[in-house]
């Protein structure tokens, strides 16, 4: 495994001993080559834990790069029923514009109606006397 470029690490962050920086990066590689990524992974928790136990503030990040592995041609069928799916989330989404509907009849305290962030907006046209949204109010944009 090759070395980390220079600007790896942080670019607000000066690197007061590059060589020493190059030395634990080296190391680095090498548990990996040697010994696997397992391994490296396990080394690399153990000092996280040192140097939070020894009062070195280490911001946490619990998201990581998302990389699909598996190419589109490979991937499997979706195995619901779409259609169904989106059909129930319109009742669902229905009933609850009704209840912030009803609830901010006599008072404001019912909340407001917000969009869905993937889909359009709710149409207040339904069939007359149902009750219920038309099929495809909530059609994906």
């Amino acid at each position: 495994m090759a070395a980390l470029p220079e600007n790896a690490l942080s670019a607000s962050i000066s690197d007061a001993d590059p060589q020493e920086t190059q030395e634990w990066q080296d190391a680095l590689s090498g548990v990996i080559d040697q010994e696997g990524p397992d391994r490296a992974h396990f080394l690399i928790e153990g000092l996280i834990a040192q140097a939070r136990q020894e009062g070195i503030d280490i911001p946490y990040s619990a998201t990581t790069e998302y990389v699909n592995t598996i190419p589109v041609e490979r991937q499997p069928k979706y195995p619901g029923n779409a259609d169904m799916e989106i059909r129930i989330h319109n009742y669902i989404r229905w009933n609850a514009m009704a209840m912030v509907v009803r609830a901010n009849k006599n008072s404001n305290v019912g909340g407001h109606i917000a969009p869905s962030p993937r889909r359009r907006p709710f149409t207040m046209s339904a069939s007359p006397g149902s009750g219920m949204p038309p099929r495809n109010s909530m059609a994906a944009t």
